[in-house]
């Protein structure tokens, strides 16, 4: 049986991509210039993932039926040319032999990124064990490198439509798991059972996630609640930058033992600074405007439905002050009013809601 390398689509997050190259080993990753920039492929040696499928996979029954229908869609693995790459799972295989082959596969492919990017060590891979306590939040493996403990949840599936569940699934585990790791990750693979379709990927998140331990005080939960902020005024991407960088910002604190007041003096955000964030913020798609109001000015988006309208936005000065983890200078005070059949409504957090209702015809 030939052992030529294959190469595997990983879509990979940006957080991720940034870690792995300041703690793992990123040369193992390739980039083509026809893919986009989150795109990497994952250089396998078929024989030693055949190795890690009957070392980590948990499915018995795959020794029998499974093991023979392993081996078929393995043959075309090692067979494959490079450009084409990636698992496909025999036709022939019912629905239950496809299920039981892609959680072992998922899992199979998980283990070999953690293995070549973070640089996990074979014999400290383990399923975490179960706790009742923790039962439901439970991701599946923990892995140990150089720079310490990893924990990452792999999921595998032959259908388009659970990627997206089982992505929002896994990275639910492991946000949601309590204990302390270098890396939390959750890894999907989806396993194509028709070339027809979309090709064979994993799919790599690194989910930002809070420290054990946050600070229950009024200046934490009002840097929290930001991130609820960006989002109603339709900025996911520059929320998500900020929920990573304000988990850092706790998990610092909470090792240097300081309050929050006193995190900007020795705050440092990775590859970012608070003008790059407010950049990055600004760098929403083009549905994204400004509005004038009351003497200031709200980014923000509007919305249409059968003839209403409705704008989300924040007064830029608090959003630019939150992005660096301060506070304005004068907060907003709030106020609601009606007026030529708009309804407007600001709350000290800076942030507005104009619904504006469609002119009733005389």
């Amino acid at each position: 049986m030939a052992t030529s390398t294959i190469h595997h689509p990983v879509r990979i997050d940006g957080p991720t991509l940034v870690r792995a190259a300041t703690s793992g080993i990123p040369g193992n990753l390739l980039t083509s210039p026809q893919m986009p920039a989150n795109v990497k492929f994952l250089v396998i040696d078929p024989l030693i993932f055949t190795h890690a499928y009957f070392l980590l996979g948990e499915q018995p029954q795959r020794f029998t039926n499974d093991l023979s229908l392993y081996l078929a869609c393995i043959r075309t693995f090692f067979e494959r040319a490079d450009v084409e790459g990636g698992i496909k799972i025999p036709e022939i295989a019912n629905s239950d032999s496809k299920r039981r082959l892609s959680e072992d596969l998922g899992v199979g492919i998980a283990a070999y990124f953690m293995v070549d990017v973070f640089g996990l060590q074979w014999g400290s891979i383990s399923q975490i064990p179960q706790n009742s306590k923790l039962s439901k939040k439970r991701p599946d493996f923990q892995g140990y490198g150089a720079t310490g403990r990893y924990i990452f949840e792999a999921k595998g599936t032959t259908k388009l439509t659970k990627i997206e569940p089982a992505l929002s699934k896994a990275i639910g585990q492991v946000k949601g798991y309590p204990e302390q790791a270098e890396a939390k990750i959750a890894v999907i693979t989806y396993l194509s059972a028709d070339e027809r379709f979309f090709p064979s990927s994993s799919f790599v998140v690194d989910p930002p996630a809070m420290p054990e331990a946050v600070p229950p005080d009024e200046s934490t939960s009002r840097m929290l609640h930001f991130e609820k902020a960006l989002q109603f005024a339709g900025k996911p991407e520059a929320a998500k930058i900020y929920l990573r960088d304000l988990s850092l910002l706790l998990r610092e604190s909470k090792r240097e033992n300081t309050v929050p007041d006193a995190f900007l003096p020795y705050y440092q955000p990775p590859k970012t600074t608070g003008i790059d964030r407010i950049t990055i913020s600004r760098t929403e798609p083009s549905h994204i405007e400004v509005v004038q109001a009351y003497g200031f000015e709200f980014e923000g988006r509007t919305y249409h439905s059968e003839g209403v309208t409705v704008f989300t936005g924040m007064e830029r000065k608090t959003l630019e002050a939150g992005l660096a983890f301060t506070g304005p200078d004068t907060p907003l005070q709030k106020f609601t009013e009606e007026s030529d059949g708009a309804s407007t409504s600001v709350f000290d957090d800076g942030t507005l809601l104009r619904i504006v209702l469609p002119k009733l015809s005389a």
